[in-house]
């Protein structure tokens, strides 16, 4: 190149000085880091099933102590993977901060939700400007502007992590019964609190999850407590004040976990004991002399769900078919023969929800993938349909109490904030509650959202919801394009409004999401479709939904960002393991990848439970299917796209070491120079980062790896 002036010179010495100094300040950052990624080490370990011996490199990265304290070379290898990260994301740091301001700016800081009526109470939650945790407080229907805070979780937060699990006032509105995870291994404290003196009481149980349902004389609540799997088995009954509680059930089958709920009407409890394909549950009255009634025993295939009103109980059952039909019957004690049909099975319609009130019964259906709100009137037994104003929307029930005049339930769109709205069962009027606020500016009508139909293996139609802004959209495939699913447990996503992913449809991005096997988005058959020994169908789905937005010019082959959490995360190594081809980069939120090695050791939590989801490798068709598709398993030689990867290290879901393997072995296959980047969470579970700032934090560093891969720097 030939310099002409001496300015042009100094402004290309400027230049060359300001690399340098920012390379030095990197490396000031991170003195420690190389520019190669780490690499760890390999330790021979060999698997042996059905004569079969498979050898497991980094099998050395697992240890299954519930605590932080591993083994130091453990520890040190994530902080290496961290450190490794932190020095790729440093570089774009302004756009990682830009992209945290955006996120920040489309959330109300102060906000409060809609109270709910309560005797002579409104309880609600509020936020302020600066906090992280909501402050739950209440206020006398007679006097509503004398507040009474219940509890602050910005006063108890730990700083590392903090989650609250159960919140339970009891009936006669005097105590309160709450539980709290510092760790984020979701094994919660139980304490309880006087309302009237605000002061904790002696009574502390550990190892509590799940609900805590009062009894209406207000002695005292039934919870549960999980075993070393952390499966909830046992149903304890706490007298306030006795340190003795009482066992009042426990499941012994480890494919079986327990729940419990409160009726409606509060006079009924029910405790029932679920696999993901067969229920049992038991009525009692919700008083001390627990005695419980069987509603149905466990029969193959057989799933329920039981509600109790003024007069009659209500089950959703699978009796007559998958899509399950309503039921009602007068007694704890009824037989079937006594039971009556509200509404018959369909197999055109799921019956997803249903909610009980003095003199309305409300459904959520499914149809072709929409959800439908349907309110009885139980005198005339009329059917209404609640009108919904969009084509493609999500809704769902927001359930009060009994004697509410309407029922309450979320709206959204891809293109529409939430709002929470109220349906008046005597006036078929609709009221808005509250409307989602976008502080920093939203215009629905600036975005399309748009619903289409992937043809899959089977020659089925696979649902693809999808959003982008009118003005960035070019139609000729040029488009980024970032594709989410799940895909499993019957999970269906909903097209439901994503005030974060609008800092990627403001890039240009075609947001979508495919509502793929596995899910129940098109019914429970959608879900049981892809299960067990056609888990395939799963990834045919989300490889096919990629395909047409391909054919169809929504993207391109190499422009497209997929991502998926947990066994969404498994989804994503199955498809870059088949197709790296179409993805440029990919995204895997705590992933369950070590499915086989996870699924034979029976030691670790939800093994035993989950063999009804994927099957029992300890069977040779179940193995081999298994392996045939782990993703751990099935990593090759061969180019993978760029890879951002996350975990924690308190997660009792998917462990950590099922990612620390999978990258590990990622980097020692892996052909491409495509950039492969692992963060641990030190202090956190599952759900990532505590509190509404540290999962913004978390969602714009994804942000700004998928941006910079796809080099978009605005």
């Amino acid at each position: 190149m030939k310099l002409e002036t001496p300015l042009a010179l100094s402004t290309l010495l400027i230049f060359i000085i300001g690399v340098m100094l920012f390379k030095d300040q990197i490396m000031t950052h991170y003195p420690s880091i190389k520019n190669e990624p780490p690499l760890a080490l390999k330790k021979e370990y060999v698997h042996e099933n059905f004569g079969e011996k498979r050898i497991d490199y980094y099998h050395w990265l697992k240890d299954t102590k519930l605590d932080a304290n591993k083994p130091s070379i453990i520890i040190d290898h994530l902080k290496t993977e961290n450190e490794y990260a932190d020095k790729h994301l440093y570089i774009q740091k302004d756009l990682e901060t830009k992209i945290f301001d955006e996120l920040k700016g489309r959330v109300k800081l102060a906000d409060k939700t809609v109270p709910v009526k309560h005797d002579n109470y409104l309880y609600y939650s509020r936020i302020e400007d600066d906090q992280n945790y909501y402050i739950h407080a209440r206020t006398k229907t007679y006097s509503p502007d004398l507040e009474e805070i219940i509890l602050d979780e910005n006063e108890i937060a730990t700083e590392d992590f903090f989650s609250l699990g159960t919140f339970a006032v009891s009936h006669d509105h005097k105590l309160l019964a709450y539980s709290t995870d510092n760790v984020g291994n979701e094994r919660y404290t139980l304490f309880i609190k006087n309302l009237d003196s605000h002061n904790l009481l002696e009574d502390k149980i550990e190892n509590v999850v799940g609900d805590v349902i009062w009894l209406k004389d207000n002695s005292g609540f039934l919870y549960l407590t999980v075993d070393e799997t952390w499966r909830p088995y046992k149903v304890f009954y706490h007298q306030i004040g006795n340190p003795d509680d009482k066992l009042i059930y426990h499941e012994q089958d480890e494919k079986f976990r327990v729940s419990i709920r409160e009726a409606s009407n509060n006079e009924y409890l029910f405790v029932s004991s679920e696999s993901s394909a067969i229920t049992e549950s038991y009525i009692m009255k919700s008083n001390r002399a627990f005695e419980f009634s069987k509603f149905i025993g466990r029969e193959e295939g057989l799933l329920y769900s039981l509600d109790a009103g003024i007069g009659w109980f209500y089950a959703l059952i699978n009796d007559k078919g998958k899509n399950f039909r309503l039921i009602k019957f007068s007694s704890a004690d009824a037989k079937k023969d006594q039971y009556i049909e509200v509404v018959p099975h369909n197999k055109d319609i799921y019956l997803r929800n249903l909610a009980v009130y003095e003199k309305n019964l409300v459904l959520e259906t499914v149809v072709n993938g929409l959800t439908f709100i349907e309110v009885q009137d139980m005198f005339t037994e009329e059917w209404k349909t609640i009108p919904l104003k969009q084509d493609s929307y999500a809704a769902n029930i927001d359930y009060t109490t009994i004697d509410d005049v309407g029922v309450r339930f979320n709206y959204s769109s891809l293109n529409t904030p939430n709002s929470v709205m109220l349906y008046k069962f005597e006036t078929e009027e609709i009221q808005t509650l509250k409307t989602q606020e976008i502080p920093s500016g939203h215009v629905p009508d600036d975005y399309v959202v748009e619903r289409h139909f992937a043809e899959s293996t089977g020659g089925v139609k696979v649902p693809i919801s999808l959003v982008y802004k009118k003005s960035l959209f070019k139609r000729d495939g040029s488009n980024p394009l970032y594709l989410y699913a799940y895909g499993s447990y019957g999970y269906g996503i909903e097209p439901a409004f994503n005030r974060n992913a609008l800092s990627l449809v403001d890039r240009g991005f075609v947001y979508a999401i495919a509502h793929i096997r596995g899910g129940d988005d098109l019914g429970f058959e959608w879900y049981e479709q892809a299960k067990f020994l056609n888990k395939h169908l799963t990834f045919d789905d989300f490889i096919n939904s990629a395909l047409y937005l391909i054919k169809f010019k929504y993207a391109k082959e190499q422009n497209i960002v997929a991502m998926g959490g947990s066994a969404g995360g498994m989804l994503m190594g199955v498809v870059i393991n088949r197709r790296p081809d179409l993805f440029k980069t990919v995204v895997a939120h705590v992933p369950f990848v070590d499915v086989l090695n996870t699924m034979l050791d029976d030691t670790l939590p939800l093994t035993t439970n989950e063999y009804l989801e994927w099957g029992n490798p300890n069977e040779k068709p179940f193995y081999d299917y298994l392996k045939s598709y782990s993703p751990y398993e099935n990593v090759k030689k061969q180019d993978y796209p760029n890879l951002y990867v996350t975990t924690s290290l308190g997660d009792t879901r998917v462990a950590y070491w099922e990612p620390a393997k999978w990258v590990a072995k990622l980097r020692e296959y892996n052909n491409s120079n495509n950039l492969i980047l692992f963060e641990t969470n030190l202090h956190a579970g599952h759900g990532g980062a505590s509190g509404r700032f540290g999962y913004l934090k978390d969602k714009a560093r994804e942000y700004t790896f998928i941006l910079t891969t796809l080099k978009i720097n605005n």
